[in-house]
């Protein structure tokens, strides 16, 4: 019973991420005191964003992509709307806010030497800090330095709803900048919905380009997104070497521990 019960719960109440308000709205027996209720919710997080843009773009200007959260609620009760994205969208031009800049991973920029390739792989504002690197890459071109070869894969909903930066991307991809292989979940392309399923599409690139000593960054969400990513980065090494499942996850620790060749900056 115990099981069940825990199921049901898990099914119900998490599962459909109901609030506390929403369970005292539906079980109005259920009297609690405005102090009790202010009790049960959890302590609000620091939000933090990603810069999506390079100094070397412009030193007095920063830039944020931050994804508006307001959609139909998974209870099926009214709509969901994010808390720290709804308050930024509110703001206008001149208003001011309270922010802390802190540094993010220490291996999670782009390679000081501009020639050597890289591999970037995200999903929805994910694309965020790649934006930043594309931008310090265009840059040094612009100024006459040689420049690595570059793949993006980007996984996003739906090409005209939520491509982010496409009109940017598009003229980096013409110069010649980057290679940008997108994947969208409402419109799938065969058997590519997500990002990791554009990653294996294009192994052979991907082992290439790794071979000729690209750096691989990873970000977005760290719950689903970011291990699959890493489990098809696995598999296409087991394909192109024909390494047991253990060496390879040996392989995929050691690259990402002690050479810093794969780097991930992912969020819940």
């Amino acid at each position: 019973l115990d099981n069940l019960a825990g199921a049901q719960y898990e099914a119900e109440v998490l599962g459909t991420r109901l609030s506390a308000i929403d369970l005292l709205d539906r079980f109005q027996s259920c009297e609690v005191d405005f102090a009790g209720y202010l009790a049960m919710l959890p302590l609000m997080k620091a939000r933090q964003y990603s810069i999506s843009s390079a100094p070397a773009w412009n030193p007095d200007h920063v830039t944020l992509t931050i994804a508006l959260v307001d959609a139909p609620a998974f209870s099926g009760q009214g709509r969901y709307q994010g808390v720290a994205s709804s308050f930024l969208a509110s703001l206008e031009a001149g208003d001011r806010l309270s922010v802390a800049v802190r540094p993010s991973n220490a291996r999670f920029h782009p390679p000081a030497d501009p020639k050597t390739p890289m591999i970037m792989i995200c999903a929805g504002s994910g694309i965020a800090p790649f934006r930043g690197f594309l931008q310090d890459r265009a840059a040094q071109k612009a100024a006459g330095q040689d420049v690595g070869p570059s793949l993006l894969f980007f996984g996003t909903n739906h090409p005209d709803v939520d491509f982010l930066y496409r009109d940017e991307l598009s003229v980096w991809a013409r110069d010649g900048l980057v290679d940008v292989l997108p994947a969208f979940t409402d419109q799938p392309e065969g058997e590519v919905t997500f990002v990791q399923h554009r990653v294996w599409q294009e192994r052979a690139r991907v082992a290439e380009l790794f071979r000729a000593g690209a750096t691989v960054f990873v970000c977005g969400d760290g719950k689903y997104m970011a291990p699959a990513v890493r489990e098809t980065l696995i598999a296409i090494y087991r394909d192109s070497t024909d390494a047991t499942e253990l060496d390879a996850t040996r392989w995929a620790d050691e690259i990402e521990r002690d050479h810093g060749r794969y780097v991930a900056d992912v969020f819940s």
